[in-house]
């Protein structure tokens, strides 16, 4: 019986960027938070997971959305997915997005409980102001530009 080999030449391991959480008014700041960015690369293909989570002095920003920055350029729109946890509520909030050229952009449709249900932007207000303890968890694959 013959051994499996590795023929990927190193191609798909998990590296890790530090990814800009940005806003399309003030811009929030992560302070005593954590943002994590992990990557992977095969070929063209590049898979992305990003994990923000807010500190006690961290500030929101303003604006209708939030967006995060791309580890390598992105060749054409695609979409993405995020999951955000209100820790305070313990909901969490599933939403659907989108990539441009160099960030995850306009993450939207989000569901939750009740009347939050329903199309919006994830932002520094929806679907709730975020707070200390609350996380988001992005990922996206894409065609490399």
């Amino acid at each position: 019986m013959s051994k499996a080999r590795d023929l990927s030449g190193g191609a798909g391991q998990w590296l890790s960027y530090v990814p800009v959480w940005g806003s399309n008014g003030t811009q929030p700041a992560l302070v005593d938070g954590t943002i994590s960015g992990l990557y992977s690369k095969i070929g063209k293909t590049i898979q992305v997971r990003i994990y923000l989570q807010l500190g006690a002095s961290s500030t929101v920003g303003t604006g209708a959305r939030y967006s995060w920055t791309l580890p390598v350029s992105n060749k054409q729109l695609t979409t993405c997915n995020l999951i955000y946890l209100d820790s305070s509520t313990n909901y969490y909030y599933i939403g659907v997005g989108r990539t441009n050229a160099t960030a995850i952009d306009f993450v939207m449709n989000q569901f939750g409980p009740g009347s939050l249900t329903g199309a919006a932007l994830f932002g520094p207000a929806s679907p709730v102001v975020p707070a200390s303890g609350d996380f988001y968890i992005v990922t996206a694959t894409y065609e490399e530009a």
